[in-house]
């Protein structure tokens, strides 16, 4: 049977993260959800600590990325968990943490709220709790939506 969208999994293309404020860190990337986990694809990140200021870019292993895990899902045969392992290989090498389980958060919720006052949050056991800018309101309508009752 084949994967669906806003059924077996999210896709969001465009997501902006605030790291947490020790960190001094905001990136963007793409986030993909499934009802056990999400995975931040990021794609740039800004840090400013103090007086400095670094970028990092990630671009081309985003979209290397991107483009096999949607070739994945449109298989179909596709296989969730398949592609999950997958993912959480892909993702592994990265830092800081871009795969996260939803039973291992201490605090995730979906703000829908209009404009600013919408967003992610999300606050894994061992780590800072981070933000996401998810936009349109639509889009954490739909993120809410899917995820009821693993919000806390």
């Amino acid at each position: 049977m084949a994967l669906e969208k806003e059924r077996d999994y999210l896709w969001v293309e465009k997501v902006d993260m605030n790291e947490g404020l020790a960190s001094g860190t905001v990136s963007k990337g793409a986030l993909f959800g499934t009802k056990q986990a999400l995975y931040y694809l990021p794609q740039s990140a800004v840090t400013s600590l103090g007086m400095t200021t670094t970028v990092s870019d990630g671009r081309q292993q985003q979209a290397r990325v991107s483009t096999a895990l949607l070739a994945r899902l449109a298989e179909p045969d596709g296989d969730l968990q398949a592609i999950e392992a997958w993912l959480s290989q892909e993702l592994s090498v990265l830092t800081p943490r871009r795969v996260y389980p939803l039973d291992e958060l201490s605090v995730f919720r979906v703000q829908v709220g209009f404009w600013i006052f919408g967003g992610v949050t999300l606050k894994h056991r061992e780590g800072a709790r981070q933000t996401l800018n998810v936009q349109p309101r639509a889009v954490r309508e739909r993120m809410a939506a899917f995820y009821e009752g693993k919000l806390r």
